[in-house]
């Protein structure tokens, strides 16, 4: 079964990705990705929530070399009401294409 994540860019500072059944983040684990991400969080071994201020070319590349971001779930940005389905690469291509 598919994991829902929900979307939220604010154009003029930051962007976060967050299971969908997440309220806090503070209480998971951190795991270990080469991006520079300011917070990566995850439960079970899957990624649970993202965020940071900037998004660059370089971290969706080396997200591409991990396969915690290959994991297919279903997306909805909270901000237009876009839902897809994809990879986190994909959203986070998703994110760069609207964050400026």
């Amino acid at each position: 079964m598919e994991r829902d994540f929900t979307i939220y860019i604010d154009q003029t500072y930051d962007w976060e990705i967050r299971a969908k059944y997440l309220n806090n983040y503070n209480y998971l684990d951190n795991f270990n990705s080469r991006c520079k991400f300011a917070i990566l969080k995850q439960r079970d071994k899957k990624i649970a929530y993202l965020y940071d201020t900037k998004l660059d070319n370089s971290d969706i590349e080396i997200a591409k070399s991990e396969s915690i971001y290959n994991e297919i779930c279903n997306f909805k940005d909270e901000t237009t009401g876009k839902r897809f389905r994809g990879t986190f690469i994909d959203t986070l291509n998703y994110i760069k294409k609207v964050f400026k």
